[in-house]
């Protein structure tokens, strides 16, 4: 049947093809995806690492702790995935451009890099690290951002409007151009210690 769990079986060089209802607990190094679709496929913990993905979408996959290390991410979409617990700051940031659709990116590390013009769109990032990247025109509209950390980032241009549980040190932050909703503002003045009226 279809919908039945099968191996994740790589070429080396892989262009336009399908992975459906995939598994691995084995490692995967030094093979390229170009064109490439990922559905409902778990990889958990898999090791993902010195490996190339361009234009590669990923869908309804559990990558929960999955390690991207020394691997290229160019044109990469992530829809609707687990991706708990990921250390980003692994990748080759050469090539890191990414767009994150209503996935689970809770407790992930980004911190350090260059994000800019990222969609986070109505994604969880609980507890995740953003500290010192570059979120220039980077969008988390409607996204969960409770405990998220942004110390030292780049927030100028940031699309923050609709996101729930942001806290903001504007102290370290650089925020020119900076959107938020009137309700983010003042629970970020209130982290201050500052009484704000009716």
């Amino acid at each position: 049947m279809d919908n039945e769990p099968k191996p994740f079986q790589p070429a080396e060089d892989n262009y336009d093809q399908q992975f459906l209802n995939c598994h691995t607990e084995q490692p995967h190094r030094h093979s390229q995806y170009e064109s490439c679709r990922f559905e409902n496929c778990h990889f958990a913990k898999a090791q993902l690492e010195n490996s190339g993905f361009a234009d590669c979408q990923f869908i309804h996959c559990d990558l929960t702790m999955v390690s991207f290390a020394q691997s290229t991410l160019n044109g990469v979409r992530f829809e609707s995935c687990r991706l708990r617990g990921v250390d980003w700051t692994t990748v080759s940031p050469a090539m890191l451009s990414t767009a994150f659709h209503e996935c689970v990116l809770d407790y992930s590390v980004f911190d350090d890099l260059t994000l800019k013009k990222t969609p986070f769109i109505k994604c969880s990032a609980i507890e995740s690290s953003f500290d010192r990247c570059d979120l220039r025109h980077t969008t988390f509209t409607e996204s969960k951002l409770t405990r998220a950390t942004f110390s030292g980032a780049n927030l100028q241009q940031a699309d923050f409007r609709g996101v729930e549980g942001l806290v903001l040190d504007l102290s370290n932050c650089r925020t020119d151009g900076l959107q938020l909703n009137l309700t983010d503002t003042i629970e970020t003045l209130q982290s201050y210690g500052l009484d704000i009226a009716p």
